[in-house]
């Protein structure tokens, strides 16, 4: 599979495995005994991606991925039968596009994405543009138009904040395409199950706010009461996990030191 080459969010093992059969092709070649690994984009009509919904399906196509045509692919097979490969990758792509999408080192020196000038303000600037007390309202209404994007939905579909984005039709592939693009727009490194771990607009809009963005008021920074980080949440629920487990005794002991 490709996979072993581009890589699949979350199926690492199933890259893993597919790298192991290349990587025996190349051991049985330097034996001089015969073999070939075929690095399969996804197939149309059979195999495993005719499989998978019509939603995943216009994922991968976004990301510059093509099914293959089954007659076409096994043409190039019997052509590859006939050449002395160890590997060959087959796959229907449009590097520019799968590359801005999932950018990686073995993409860096083989596609050149020409940068266009920057003619509008970045998300970011954007933000920092806004009133105070609007900052907020803007993030909320530019996350559910990028929900709505990855979901091709209408960019005036209502989400209500605590409606999870999974009863959408959000799936895990559509989850990492969300994700990728607020890393691009936030220009920071989001933790890969950012979506799971906020899976409502609400969540998700709070979490970047007060971790990633950082939003605060330009003129009066004390009028907002400030929330708490996600490090003393923690430290609050080791506090709490600790006065369980202490007895009255110990409890009256230490509030009397």
């Amino acid at each position: 599979s490709a996979t072993a080459l581009l890589g699949a969010p979350g199926q690492g093992n199933y890259a893993a495995a597919n790298a192991f059969q290349d990587a025996l092709a190349h051991y049985r070649k330097l034996k001089n005994l015969p073999a070939l690994s075929i690095n399969w984009g996804p197939w149309g009509e059979v195999g495993m991606a005719a499989r998978l919904s019509e939603n995943s399906n216009k994922h991968w196509q976004a990301q510059g991925l093509s099914p293959l045509n089954p007659q076409s692919a096994l043409r190039t097979f019997q052509q590859i039968l006939r050449e002395n490969e160890s590997q060959v990758a087959l796959i229907q792509i449009d590097w520019v596009r799968f590359s801005q999408n999932y950018p990686s080192a073995l993409l860096k020196n083989l596609v050149r994405i020409q940068t266009p000038q920057k003619s509008a303000l970045s998300f970011i600037e954007q933000l920092n543009a806004q009133p105070a007390d609007q900052q907020r309202i803007f993030l909320n209404d530019w996350l559910r138009e990028q929900v709505c994007a990855v979901l091709e939905l209408p960019k005036s579909t209502s989400i209500e904040p605590r409606q999870r984005l999974f009863d959408f039709g959000l799936d895990s592939l559509m989850a990492v395409e969300l994700k990728n693009r607020l890393d691009k727009a936030t220009t920071k490194k989001l933790r890969s199950t950012l979506i799971f771990d906020y899976p409502t607009l609400e969540t998700l809009s709070q979490h970047l706010a007060n971790q990633m963005l950082i939003i605060e008021p330009k003129n009066s920074p004390q009028s907002v009461e400030q929330l708490p980080k996600e490090h003393d949440l923690f430290q609050l629920n080791d506090l709490f996990d600790a006065l369980e487990n202490i007895s009255d005794d110990d409890l009256t002991q230490q509030f009397t030191n």
